[in-house]
């Protein structure tokens, strides 16, 4: 809680890298079905990779209004998700 999205994603990142049995991988995922009771995942540079499990993370991107100063207040006292923000700012005016 409180912290900029992009440093709670490398924190996240830390986290799982203790793990020697995950893999991060960053592409475009083109395919999943199943085969053989597990997952078959075909990535955009045409690897496959297979689990028993999927986990389906399709990512968020924010779109910030071209205002004057918008940028330096993002995440500081400007906030795109209610659900993300929204305990931190109760009982505070909003607009």
């Amino acid at each position: 809680d409180g912290i900029p999205p992009k440093e709670f994603l490398q924190k996240a990142r830390d986290d799982l890298a203790k793990y020697e049995d995950v893999t991060l991988i960053d592409s475009e995922v083109m395919t999943a079905k199943v085969v053989a009771k597990r997952f078959e995942v075909t990535l955009a540079n045409g690897e496959k990779h297979y689990a028993k499990k999927l986990l389906i993370a399709s990512g968020v991107v924010d779109q910030i209004p071209k205002l004057p100063g918008i940028v330096d207040l993002y995440g500081k006292s400007v906030f795109n998700c209610p659900y993300c923000h929204g305990w931190e700012e109760r009982d505070k005016a909003i607009a």
